[in-house]
């Protein structure tokens, strides 16, 4: 395969300076025509002699020709002109079109290194069938949310491996792959979940907010296991203001609590870089940007991270009556094609069908009410011994 700078000089160069090729012939045209007028010049010479020896059948005749030149001059004239226009913007077209080839060439190689290998769409396509099966065999015992919940950590075990098989690194362990659910807890719900609060002012408590994105023991796994010891369990703030402060800057963190307000996937290539974005991009204290900091330091299994939001099931195409009930959160580490940008983006489009099952198996209110149970402290224990199964 070529490389980056032999792709582009194999392209064509238009010089600013260069004549058209076209000049010539639109010359020789202009000069051809007032050649072919010299016979009308003539005859329009013989009727002013004709006018001034009173012959009036010159005369006519003169008139006539000279109506015929003036017509036949102008009607080239015109002719060229247009012709030079239209060539004007055909050179401008044709530089247009190099300079999207040439940005498309240097695209080429980071396209062709993000692409998943060859089989990753049959791999999907197993993944995606056992979770679909998995959902449909649920509806048809009539579960107890609990049944719905296992399940869901069987679907974010499906989604470790998909996305390993994305990333396509043999010297990864499934371990370095992991995929998880923050629970969506509104104010009120979680009263005890102070302790477990971060990135936030010491002052600030969870009533400061509307709510808050809970990662709690029961919905973590990783690509080797449907448990997933290695991201504590903590919970984000969800503020109430949800748009941008001042200079549209962000009041907000970027990842879980930004694809819920948002509703978008927000990904992040490189977490090292992370508070160095929240101190630039956000409202948020330099306390804030350090804890951050400080985070992804002492968690290097974290160092990419995508975030897609699970909606409620609804036929509304409406996205602003879309509610969120969780947040889906993928990270890893030491990537191959995960570590682009563009492969990330590629990938959060492929979640999509997952992301369908597990709104299907985490949108009934019996399973909502659970959910707020499971993010509740309180509860915490309880709730682990009843996830306390054998992998099946």
């Amino acid at each position: 395969m070529p490389n980056r700078s032999s792709a582009t000089r194999s392209l064509p160069v238009v010089r600013e300076n260069s004549a058209p090729a076209t000049d010539e012939p639109n010359g020789a045209l202009l000069r051809s025509s007032c050649f072919a007028a010299v016979p009308s010049v003539l005859l329009s010479a013989t009727s002013v002699v004709g006018f001034w020896l009173k012959w009036e059948i010159f005369v006519a005749y003169a008139w006539f020709f000279w109506v015929l030149l003036s017509f036949t001059v102008v009607a080239h004239i015109a002719r060229d002109w247009a012709k030079q226009a239209h060539d004007r913007w055909a050179r401008d077209e044709q530089k247009t079109t190099l300079k999207r080839l040439h940005e498309q060439a240097e695209l080429l190689p980071e396209t062709v290194r993000t692409l998943p290998r060859a089989d990753f769409l049959n791999q999907m396509g197993g993944y995606y069938e056992q979770c679909r099966l998995l959902a449909e065999k649920l509806k048809q015992e009539s579960p107890t949310p609990v049944d719905a919940l296992y399940a869901a950590r069987k679907v974010l075990k499906a989604i470790a491996q998909m996305t390993r098989a994305y990333d396509d690194n043999v010297n990864n362990a499934p371990e370095s792959y992991g995929a998880s659910l923050m629970v969506y807890a509104p104010q009120g719900v979680c009263p005890t979940c102070d302790p477990w609060l971060v990135f936030v002012e010491p002052e600030m408590t969870a009533d400061s907010f509307e709510g808050l994105l809970v990662l709690a023991d029961g919905l973590k796994a990783t690509a080797a296991a449907e448990v997933d010891d290695t991201v504590p369990s903590f919970a984000l703030p969800v503020p109430k203001i949800e748009n941008r402060g001042r200079d549209k800057k962000w009041r907000w963190l970027p990842g879980a609590p930004a694809a819920f307000l948002e509703k978008e996937f927000s990904t992040f290539s490189d977490t090292a870089a992370m508070a160095t974005w929240v101190r630039e991009n956000t409202e948020l204290s330099s306390r804030i940007a350090d804890d951050v900091d400080a985070y992804f330091k002492g968690h290097g299994q974290v160092t990419s991270m995508l975030a897609a939001p699970v909606f409620t099931p609804t036929a509304s195409q409406d996205r602003d009556e879309w509610e969120v009930i969780a947040v889906l959160n993928l990270h890893w580490t030491n990537a191959r094609v995960l570590s682009y940008e563009a492969a990330i983006d590629a990938l959060a489009h492929v979640l999509y069908p997952f992301r369908v099952v597990l709104a299907e198996l985490l949108g009934t209110q019996e399973i909502k009410d659970l959910l707020n149970e499971l993010v509740n402290a309180e509860q915490r224990d309880l709730l682990a011994n009843k996830f306390a199964r054998s992998d099946e």
